[in-house]
């Protein structure tokens, strides 16, 4: 990832291995990201435009992709928490989360100077928002429209880990249609101590999470881009 002078994202590049896949180049205006432009490897070649709408608070409500022809739309509480976000593909409906919160810790996505979504997924509104959800429900929906849930997860059961300035060091999840469990770890960088208010060394020095564990069942996390088709992807669960 490349920065601007202002620790804005200008330039990200996503590889596999050590294949670079795509170089994203990202276009704002009024401090927000409203045009990402991908191309194929280190070419000129495009390989997707996607655009992001936002409403007066600066929330994202809507992204979308024209060559992969998908577009994802978002809801938000009053309290600036991401409520829920639908994906759509083909102008149909293929999967929908929600999300509750019944705890303060903050969002660990935020704690990242730069850019406030996840641009590598379709659905890259998911992670916005103040607070990490206590809950997250699924649902699915087949050729037809027919939807079904997929996994929705009891907020009672949700055992935290706190680390450092009310950020999570674990939230671990239990659906309360099979039992099964999510695991969500973090870890953190330049953060000066545990739950404390202090700064952190250097104000200079980027600050935030710099990886997150999953364990467990999960699908809020939809690849962009060839390598992940969302659809095919999808439909292997």
């Amino acid at each position: 990832m490349e920065y601007d002078r202002n620790e804005k994202l200008e330039i990200a590049r996503m590889y596999d291995g050590e294949t670079l896949v795509s170089t994203i180049k990202f276009i704002y205006k009024n401090d927000k990201v409203v045009k990402e432009i991908w191309y194929i490897g280190n070419t000129n070649q495009v390989q997707d435009e996607v655009t992001n709408a936002y409403n007066h608070k600066g929330e994202m409500m809507r992204n979308e992709s024209i060559t992969f022809d998908f577009y994802v739309t978002y809801t938000y509480t009053n309290e600036g928490n991401l409520e829920s976000w639908f994906y759509f593909s083909g102008g149909l409906p293929t999967q929908k989360a929600e999300y509750t919160y019944q705890s303060e810790f903050k969002n660990p996505y935020r704690a990242i100077t730069g850019i406030e979504y996840g641009f590598p997924y379709a659905n890259s509104g998911f992670g916005t928002g103040k607070n990490w959800p206590s809950s997250e429900k699924i649902t699915l929906y087949d050729e037809e429209g027919n939807s079904s849930v997929y996994y929705d997860q009891d907020p009672k059961q949700t055992v935290w880990q706190r680390g450092p300035k009310n950020y999570p060091l674990m939230a671990s999840y239990i659906d309360g249609l099979s039992g099964g469990s999510i695991t969500n770890t973090f870890e953190y960088e330049n953060c000066s101590g545990q739950n404390d208010n202090s700064q952190s060394k250097s104000l200079n020095q980027k600050k935030g999470i710099y990886k997150r564990n999953v364990t467990g069942t999960n699908l809020k996390s939809l690849m962009h881009g060839p390598q992940g088709r969302i659809m095919q992807k999808m439909k292997k669960q």
